[in-house]
């Protein structure tokens, strides 16, 4: 036999849950945004003909880095890092952006 549930416990209990759930995306958030990188931090990457020759991570954008190889040089600034969730398939699917995002990996 199901038990009544008056108005006000189910009002009470569909506003602890909004809170709740409220918290839990604000926490989710601070821990996701972007910060900026804790020094300037560029991308230079050459290309000929559309296709990538070589990439390296590179602390100034005025060097001349990989080139032995040839083809254009391209500097892409990091303007921003965040951890990534890593500890589910589902989350790191969504978590980035092709063609627009990066990842770093530190060990």
């Amino acid at each position: 036999m199901l038990a009544a549930v008056s108005v006000r416990a189910l009002v009470q209990l569909l506003a602890a849950y909004t809170i709740l759930v409220v918290l839990a995306c604000l926490g989710v958030a601070a821990a996701v945004r972007l910060r900026p990188p804790a020094e300037p931090t560029f991308v230079a990457s050459r290309w000929s003909g559309g296709k990538l020759l070589g990439r390296t991570v590179t602390r100034d954008a005025s060097g001349s880095p990989l080139e032995e190889l040839g083809g254009t040089l391209v500097f892409e600034k990091v303007t921003g890092e965040s951890w990534l969730p890593s500890f589910s398939q589902a989350l790191l699917s969504i978590g980035l952006v092709p063609a627009r995002d990066g990842v770093r990996v530190e060990l």
